[in-house]
């Protein structure tokens, strides 16, 4: 991650991540939404329950984080596009 973080010194780059990589991930969660599962479940869901067991071993209070972070961008998906109408 040092070489990672190498290339973020800049507070504006700084900035746009802050600002953008939230924006990305919603993106994300919202179309993987968009495909239905059996049992009214959803690919967006799934993938967040699949992933949290990695965030977890990684750093469990960011992992708790980074999950909860997730699944709230899974519900305002569910809250604010038509097309999640008729799921749970």
């Amino acid at each position: 991650m040092g070489v990672h973080e190498a290339y973020h010194q800049n507070k504006t780059n700084r900035l746009i991540h802050w600002f953008c990589i939230p924006f990305e991930l919603f993106a994300l969660v919202a179309i993987f939404s968009m495909v239905p599962l059996p049992f009214g479940l959803d690919l967006g869901l799934v993938l967040i329950v699949l992933l949290a067991p990695i965030y977890l071993a990684t750093d469990l209070l960011l992992g708790a984080l980074m999950t909860a972070f997730l699944a709230g961008l899974w519900w305002l998906a569910h809250r604010w596009f038509p097309v999640f109408a008729n799921t749970p």
